[in-house]
């Protein structure tokens, strides 16, 4: 595939790393991945929006690891950026810029994830 694409699911992978992998697997050499997804400022931060997935089994079943995913759910841009570099992903952006953005909006926590299968 040239595309693999997702909005508000890939947080959901109860093995972030497994599923990462699975999806640049799926990718032809150039192809990209986009997900959209809540972005948390820095980890541990709750967002307003994700109180009532907080009763779904789905949300809170994730595989935790302190080091590449310390708690269910939302992740961090680092966060993010380590996941599809640990995948083998390139050339790894998210837009909007969140940490500009940031400055001028502080509760604006949505963006893409993008990476590239070289």
């Amino acid at each position: 595939m040239d595309l693999v694409w997702g909005v508000n699911v890939f947080h959901l992978a109860q093995d972030l790393d497994f599923t990462l992998r699975e999806a640049f697997e799926a990718l032809t050499p150039g192809g990209w991945l986009v997900i959209g997804e809540c972005i948390r400022r820095y980890s541990g931060e709750p967002i307003t929006m994700e109180i009532v997935f907080q009763i779904l089994g789905s949300f809170v079943d994730a595989k935790i690891d302190p080091q590449t995913r310390p708690t269910h759910g939302f992740l961090t841009l680092e966060q993010w950026r380590s996941a599809l570099t640990r995948a083998g992903f390139v050339s790894i952006k998210v837009v909007p810029d969140l940490a500009r953005l940031s400055e001028l909006m502080p509760p604006f926590n949505l963006g893409a994830v993008c990476g590239r299968r070289s």
